[in-house]
């Protein structure tokens, strides 16, 4: 796992160039663990968006064909200091899961 805030917001890469099994394990884990709920579901040819709240913040749980499994603040470029941090929270928490 990486994390990536060259941008607004903060991104954590789970997985590069893996597949969409992958894809449904994090997404077990954040359901088993966490007890998350997706609340939104947007999947479409090449990619896959599920939002989520974690610690009171909306963030989006995402798979590309090309780019892996990552997870970031669902807002992007409008995405507040709290959602970040919930998104470096949850990094830190999946960081012992997946190791």
């Amino acid at each position: 796992m990486k994390i990536d805030n060259s941008r607004v917001w903060t991104n954590v890469n789970v997985y590069d160039n893996c597949s969409t099994k992958e894809f449904l394990h994090v997404a077990s884990i954040l359901q088993s663990t966490f007890d998350i709920e997706f609340t939104m579901k947007m999947n479409d040819l090449d990619s896959i968006y599920w939002d989520f709240v974690f610690n009171g913040q909306m963030l989006c749980l995402h798979y590309n064909v090309y780019v892996g499994v990552s997870f970031f603040p669902a807002s992007l470029n409008d995405a507040s200091v709290s959602e970040n941090q919930s998104v470096l929270d949850l990094y830190k928490k999946l960081e012992t899961i997946l190791q």
